[in-house]
């Protein structure tokens, strides 16, 4: 998605959980490109990474491990006026090279220990965020995901908070 301009998303009460916590761009796998793209009132969020374990619904499949997957391009976005969080990273993401299998530390290989399954890094870069009810940005558990030339202002809470790193 490139060059969009999603204002005022409004909660539903009277469709799924998830209506009630809406977010302009509801991202559910993360490859996905988000280029220049622009959130404005949201009653919740304006980038909302909401990576299940495997893809459900309709769509359900155990192959597909959206909280491990790859990240596609993030650049040049902005967010604000959003009622809690400008982009909210949730449950985890922590990219790697099989999303499905397992990360388990070799100790017979100390300068490569996670070999069998290297992490991936996911850059996030040029994302403005101000005004935001909660944050500018929040990460549930993540693994090597780095925020590049992050501009936040005038958050209720902090500009960016992570919960957990590995």
């Amino acid at each position: 998605m490139n060059g969009n301009l999603i204002m005022k998303t409004m909660r539903s009460m009277s469709l799924l959980n998830t209506d009630a916590t809406p977010a302009s761009f509801w991202i559910t796998h993360p490859d996905n490109s988000f280029v220049g793209n622009h959130a404005g009132g949201s009653d919740r969020y304006g980038f909302w990474y909401d990576l299940q374990n495997h893809a459900m619904g309709p769509s359900a499949n155990r192959n597909i491990c959206s909280r491990n997957s790859r990240v596609g391009e993030f650049r040049n976005n902005t967010a604000h006026s959003c009622g809690r969080y400008g982009l909210r990273i949730f449950h985890d993401m922590v990219p790697r090279e099989y999303p499905c299998r397992s990360i388990k530390r070799d100790f017979s290989k100390p300068d490569d220990p996670y070999h069998k399954n290297r992490p991936i890094t996911a850059n996030f870069h040029n994302y403005t965020s101000f005004k935001c009810g909660r944050n500018g940005a929040i990460a549930g558990k993540v693994g090597v995901v780095k925020f590049n030339n992050f501009k936040t202002a005038d958050h209720q809470s902090a500009g960016i908070e992570f919960s957990e790193a590995h």
